[in-house]
């Protein structure tokens, strides 16, 4: 599959897939069936679903590492940073040719005197996000395949 089209294939996913509502239920419902998936496949998986700063499901299985979590916790910052999954930010600092250090390198430009400013920002941008986080596809779909995960 080419750039673009993986692009435009995770674009659409992200505009379509989304729950109408999530609460811890939906959470407990959404993991234990990702958990049993795992388990029938004898994969290892480490899995995270937090709403915001509420962790709501956490399982870690047999053959997972201490890492797993640093690499969840990479990723959700940057979810939560630009309100896209990580492999669409990938994609498209790859197409770009870009990096996400270049992108964030404004960060070593910011003084104390423009901090507050910096923060009011960003607080800002956390104020208007939706509060609802984007669907998790399917395990076929090419966003969330086993080989974007590596567990091992």
């Amino acid at each position: 599959m080419t750039l673009e089209r993986d692009l435009a294939r995770i674009r659409h996913q992200e505009q379509t897939l989304a729950f109408p509502s999530f609460t811890p239920l939906t959470a407990w419902e959404l993991g234990t069936r990702m958990r049993q998936l795992a388990v029938d496949r004898s994969a290892p998986m480490a899995l995270e679903i937090q709403l915001g700063e509420h962790l709501l499901f956490h399982c870690a299985l047999p053959g997972t590492t201490p890492g797993n979590a640093d690499w969840i916790r990479r990723k959700r910052n940057t979810v939560l940073r630009f309100h896209r999954s990580s492999y669409a930010m990938g994609l498209s600092l790859e197409a770009e040719k870009s990096t996400l250090q270049e992108k964030l390198a404004f960060l070593c430009a910011i003084t104390p005197r423009t901090a507050a400013a910096f923060l009011s920002y960003c607080w800002a941008q956390v104020a208007s996000a939706p509060l609802l986080p984007p669907a998790f596809p399917s395990a076929k779909t090419t966003t969330w395949s086993s080989r974007h995960w590596p567990l091992n």
